[in-house]
């Protein structure tokens, strides 16, 4: 990742944690203040949005290449690949379950978000957009 984007990721999850412990001592005259509600939509929003940015990179430097032998889905269901005995958690737009067993050869190639796959018995490559 780049060092930008960690410095980055770290003020905001910084600031939004000095602007929480100041909201919770000085809660009284922040309530009465009309930004309220601006405020702390504002800060959830940059939350939502560092978590997003945080995960696109980290699934954007996945680079691998190999059989998939192992698949299992997380409590949101969301899968994850286990290839030459490295764990990837992937977040693809369409039914993974349906497209890709095990025994399938998976390729992702480093800073793109397409995956791959290659169907063990009969050649057929499928491309799945992560």
């Amino acid at each position: 990742m780049s060092l930008i984007f960690i410095f980055l990721y770290l003020f905001f999850c910084l600031t939004g944690l000095c602007i929480t412990i100041v909201l919770v001592f000085n809660k009284d005259k922040f309530e009465r203040s009309k930004f309220y509600p601006v405020i702390c939509l504002g800060l959830f929003l940059v939350i939502i949005i560092c978590l997003h940015l945080f995960n696109y990179y980290k699934v954007k430097k996945y680079n691998f290449k190999g059989i998939i032998s192992h698949i299992s889905y997380g409590t949101k269901q969301i899968p994850s690949i286990v290839v030459d005995h490295e764990t990837y958690h992937l977040s693809p737009k369409r039914d993974f379950d349906k497209i890709v067993s095990i025994g399938d050869s998976a390729i992702k190639i480093k800073d793109e978000m397409k995956v791959k796959f290659i169907k063990k018995n009969s050649k057929v490559v499928i491309y799945m957009e992560l």
